[in-house]
């Protein structure tokens, strides 16, 4: 897949990772102990403040975005461990972090490649030149 291909999955599975912050919290489970507006405002701002970055610098946006999602995984696992009534919820969670994190590499990854075959091919008739 090209660089272009996984920063849109990446972007695709950030806006799933936030849509699920809100059907966990809002719909499926919603918190017994604290005020919704409360448990939102943790759940959420770490992973919308990537996405306003994207507006600006897709790229810092993503990796930020891939940052962030490593407390998503490890709060998924967490509570997948602790608490056996949300552990699907919470499986959800880690393995849609999990994905974004592996699309943000994979979108770099993509991308390092790519410049390094462009670099190559502009030096490559040089030698060819020479010879």
């Amino acid at each position: 897949m090209s660089a272009r291909a996984w920063r849109s999955t990446a972007v695709a599975l950030l806006l799933a990772l936030i849509g699920w912050q809100l059907v966990w919290h809002v719909w499926l489970a919603p918190p017994a102990s604290l005020p919704l507006g409360f448990v939102l405002g943790l759940a959420l701002p770490a992973l919308l403040v990537p996405l306003l970055m994207m507006g600006r610098n897709l790229i810092r946006g993503l990796f930020w975005a891939g940052f962030m999602a490593l407390g998503y995984f490890t709060h998924g696992v967490m509570e997948a461990w602790a608490t056996p009534e949300l552990r699907m919820l919470a499986n959800v969670q880690w393995v849609l972090a999990t994905l974004l994190i592996l699309a943000v590499g994979a979108a770099g990854m993509a991308e390092r490649r790519a410049r390094r075959a462009k670099a190559d091919a502009e030096t490559k008739p040089e030698s060819n030149a020479t010879a």
